[in-house]
């Protein structure tokens, strides 16, 4: 019948915690402190989560670099200044 793309379930639970990850920069205050208080519930540890979702993270700064209005540039430089070059050792 349809073709789907089988993605499993760990790519779309990384989707949203990127997207959710992303939107904490928002330069709105609702959907801020929406991502934010989503994010402090949600997630123990963030370095980890970060680390674990990694790939999904890079594909969405690329895919959505010129259609954010800013976001995400500032959750990019945020994410550099905040874990720099100790994150990947």
């Amino acid at each position: 019948m349809f073709q789907t793309k089988n993605y499993d379930k760990n790519e779309y639970y990384y989707q949203a915690l990127m997207a959710v990850y992303i939107e904490k920069d928002d330069d709105l205050e609702m959907p801020r402190s929406t991502a934010n208080y989503v994010w402090n519930t949600y997630i123990e540890n963030t370095p980890k989560t970060i680390r674990s979702g990694l790939n999904t993270l890079v594909k969405m700064w690329t895919k959505f670099t010129h259609a954010a209005e800013g976001v995400v540039e500032k959750n990019i430089s945020g994410f550099a200044v905040k874990y720099g070059e100790n994150f990947f050792t």
